[in-house]
């Protein structure tokens, strides 16, 4: 789905790292590199699970209920060719990596 993850403003990726601070937030973002076959998306849709006013975090058997088709503080579950993605301490990572690595963390959104 996601070839590649970077940091930036709301214009462009960031050149050089610039930390998220609570005078800039607002306009901090997460740029994707989209993976492409014969000039077709591989990416359809993408939903935010944490969202300003409700954060989701999960603990690595947390994250493997709902990987495997249990629902998961209110979440439905994951369903086949789906992936979630998880702000973790060791950074971005996908839910497969996130708990190869055994850590939780943020829930941002799933893809599909």
């Amino acid at each position: 789905f996601i070839s590649g993850v970077q940091r930036g403003n709301h214009e462009c990726p960031d050149e050089k790292f610039t930390p998220t601070a609570p005078n800039n937030i607002s306009t901090r973002r997460l740029w994707l590199d989209l993976k492409y076959r014969d000039n077709v998306p591989v990416l359809n849709k993408m939903s935010c699970v944490s969202k300003g006013s409700k954060r989701v975090h999960m603990n690595v058997n947390e994250l493997q209920k709902w990987s495997t088709g249990q629902r998961v503080k209110f979440i439905p579950p994951l369903q086949p060719g789906e992936i979630a993605i998880i702000s973790t301490s060791r950074g971005v990572l996908d839910i497969k990596d996130a708990m190869s690595l055994k850590t939780g963390g943020e829930v941002l959104c799933r893809v599909w």
